[in-house]
C-alpha cells in the first residue's frame, strides 16, 4: 500500500495519501479547495450519477462501492479503506454504483487536477503520489480477480482477511486486530460464494485458533504468518466449485 511521506502526521490524525488533505508544503497556506466531511455507519455518500469534482478519498473508516443488476441484486465492487480512493482520476465520474460508508467514514473532496491549466495549483509531488495509486489500484484490482477465479473458498476468505489487515495496517507483532463492518452476506457478495459457506469457513478458523471475534465487526488474527501458513499457493480449482476447510485444514 502507497503512502506519501510528506503527510505531516502532527497536523492531521487521518491517514491520507497526498498533501492537499492536509497542508500545501511549498507553501505552507491550506489549500482552500478541500472539503471533510463525516457520513455515519449505513449513510450514502453517492449514488449512482451523482458527480463529484476532483478526488474524492477516505481518510478514515470503511466505504463499500456496490451496484444492482438489472434483477434487482446487489453486485460489490470493492471495499475503501483509509488513504484509499473513492475516485481518483479528476476526468471520472463517482463509480456507478451506491457508495456506502460501513462505519463512520471521514472523506476528503479535493478539487485537485491532474496536469491543471495555467492559474490552477499544480503539484508534480501529488501527480507521482496519484499515479502511484493508480498503479496500486489496477495491480490489486487484477489481483483479485485471478484470487475469484482460480482460488477456493477457504483460501479467498484467508485472502479477504488478510488484506484487510495489511490495509488497515492495525499491527502489533503477529496479532491483528481489524474491523469487518460488512454483513457476512456482503463479504459473500464481493467473494463470489454464498453466505453459508462464509460463515461455516470463518468458524472453522476461530476452531482452529487462526482468529477470534471481539463481536460481530472486530476479528482478530491471533497470528497472521500462521495464517499465511495455510493458504494453498499451489492448487487452483473451478471458481464455481465451493470447498468447505477441512478440520486439518488440508487440501
Amino acid at each position: 500500500m502507497y503512502r506519501c511521506k510528506n503527510t505531516l502526521a502532527s497536523k492531521c490524525p487521518y491517514i491520507c495519501p497526498i498533501e492537499p488533505c492536509l497542508l500545501d508544503a511549498h507553501t505552507g497556506v491550506s489549500i482552500p479547495t478541500i472539503h471533510r466531511k463525516t457520513f455515519n455507519a449505513n449513510t450514502c455518500i453517492a449514488r449512482e450519477y451523482v458527480p463529484i469534482s476532483g478526488l474524492c478519498v477516505v481518510v478514515s473508516g470503511i466505504v463499500k462501492i456496490s451496484e444492482h443488476t438489472k434483477k434487482g441484486k446487489q453486485r460489490i465492487k470493492r471495499f475503501v479503506f483509509p488513504g484509499e480512493f473513492i475516485k481518483l482520476f479528476p476526468w471520472h465520474s463517482v463509480p456507478s454504483g451506491n457508495v456506502m460508508a460501513l462505519s463512520e467514514v471521514r472523506v476528503c473532496f479535493i478539487d485537485y487536477h491532474w496536469n491543471g491549466k495555467e492559474g490552477e495549483f499544480i503539484s508534480p509531488e501529488i501527480d507521482r503520489a496519484l499515479l502511484r495509486a493508480a498503479a496500486w489500484e489496477k495491480y490489486h484490482g487484477d489481483l483479485w480477480q485471478q484470487i475469484m477465479m482460480h482460488r477456493k473458498p477457504c483460501d479467498r476468505i484467508i485472502c479477504f482477511l488478510i488484506d484487510i489487515a495489511e490495509r488497515s495496517e492495525h499491527a502489533k507483532c503477529n496479532d491483528r486486530t481489524i474491523e469487518i463492518p460488512m454483513t457476512r452476506s456482503d463479504m459473500a457478495d464481493y467473494l463470489g460464494l454464498n453466505r453459508e459457506t462464509v460463515s461455516r469457513n470463518l468458524s472453522k478458523l476461530r476452531e482452529l485458533g487462526y482468529i477470534s471475534f471481539l463481536n460481530r465487526s472486530i476479528c482478530v488474527i491471533r497470528n497472521i504468518e500462521s495464517l499465511k501458513s495455510i493458504f494453498d499457493f499451489t492448487t487452483y480449482v473451478s471458481p464455481f466449485k465451493e470447498n468447505d476447510l477441512t478440520t486439518e485444514l488440508t487440501y
